[in-house]
């Protein structure tokens, strides 16, 4: 049986069920592949990555309704393995808690707003993760589900690269004596392009 073939009545059928518009869009696809000077690693530099990073989890925090001022979290974060000469595009503070448990007979939430701040590689806190007054509310002497907070504040000025993050609450303060977030770990997310 011999083999099928087109033949340039043929092409031409293609290219006007295809249109002209797609047509002159798969020549430019066609002139960017066969560009000898458009290497694969300048292709590559336009796609974005993300890796997660987490410190070790920790029992509990315990919030007061005395205020704690920088109030240290636990669980520092190593970040390695960015590649070098990676761009940091964006950088997100994680933070999450099995459980939020209110030891006191009456209602329990945070008192003012605070923030969750990072460091890195010993440098100044900056806010990541703002939490709003009232946040965390739970009913008196119960615990509820825990939670997943990600930042909106990208702190990719202050987290640059491979190194570590430390953390802690700026105002750290609940209505009652006591607000615990039980086996709590904080996280980060890096974005990068190489």
């Amino acid at each position: 049986m011999p083999e099928a073939s087109i033949g340039p009545q043929g092409i031409t059928d293609i290219q006007a069920d295809v249109g002209n518009a797609s047509a002159s869009a798969l020549g430019s696809v066609y002139g960017i592949l066969g560009n000898p000077t458009q290497t694969l690693t300048a292709m590559l530099g336009h796609i974005v990555s993300s890796m997660d990073f987490w410190g070790d989890t920790i029992e509990e925090l315990q919030l007061t309704a005395a205020l704690q001022a920088n109030l240290a979290l636990g669980g520092n974060v190593v970040i390695a393995g960015i590649p070098a000469g990676a761009t940091i595009t964006r950088a997100v503070v994680m933070f999450m808690c099995r459980a939020i448990e209110n030891t006191n007979a009456v209602a329990n939430k945070l008192q003012d707003a605070q923030n969750i701040q990072v460091n890195f590689a010993g440098g100044a806190f900056v806010n990541a993760i703002n939490l709003a007054d009232d946040l965390f509310a739970v009913a008196l002497s119960t615990r509820e589900m825990g939670t997943v907070c990600i930042g909106d504040n990208d702190v990719s000025a202050t987290v640059t690269g491979n190194g570590t993050c430390t953390f802690q609450i700026d105002a750290a303060r609940a209505d009652q004596n006591n607000l615990n977030f039980n086996d709590y770990q904080c996280g980060i997310r890096i974005y990068f392009s190489v």
